[in-house]
């Protein structure tokens, strides 16, 4: 995930963790949530930060009632089960490239099958239409492969 990607609004923030902007602010201003720059906040850093925080206010707490246990943990469940739904939205670059990968190889192959494939429904055509079908076949397979190469500064692949 990239840096940029991470950073929340503080109202955006105020939402996910069930707070009041104002709070946001004075949480970040205790050093509980990770402000990353002026109304951004690092999500995933204060997410984790903000449910600690609630886990030690229950510990250091022995006199806390049932109910308000109950509350913080269940505010500090929530805010982990938003901070899981958040990262199952991202991919992760190395896995997607070597599906993507395992895909292209296998769309390769079959193309490349083809002239066989043909020869074997089509016996009448000849040693010449065969070797011009592959050609065409191996053709569009550069092609398609030079129109996916990424591109300079000028724009040459």
């Amino acid at each position: 995930m990239s840096k940029n990607s991470d950073l929340v609004s503080g109202p955006e923030l105020a939402r996910v963790l069930d707070l009041s902007l104002k709070s946001v602010v004075a949480l970040a201003a205790r050093g509980i949530i990770t402000r990353a720059s002026r109304g951004k906040y690092s999500y995933q850093a204060s997410v984790a930060a903000y449910c600690a925080y609630l886990r030690k206010a229950v510990s250091d707490r022995p006199a806390t009632t049932d109910e308000r246990t109950r509350l913080l943990r269940a505010r500090a469940d929530a805010a982990e089960h938003a901070l899981e739904q958040e990262r199952e939205k991202y991919v992760n670059a190395a896995e997607a490239d070597a599906e993507w990968t395992d895909i292209k190889r296998t769309i390769r192959a079959q193309l490349l099958v083809i002239p066989n494939r043909v020869a074997a429904k089509l016996p009448h055509l000849t040693e010449y239409d065969l070797g011009q079908l592959d050609r065409l076949v191996r053709d569009v397979l550069e092609e398609t492969l030079d129109a996916s190469k990424p591109t300079d500064a000028e724009g040459q692949r």
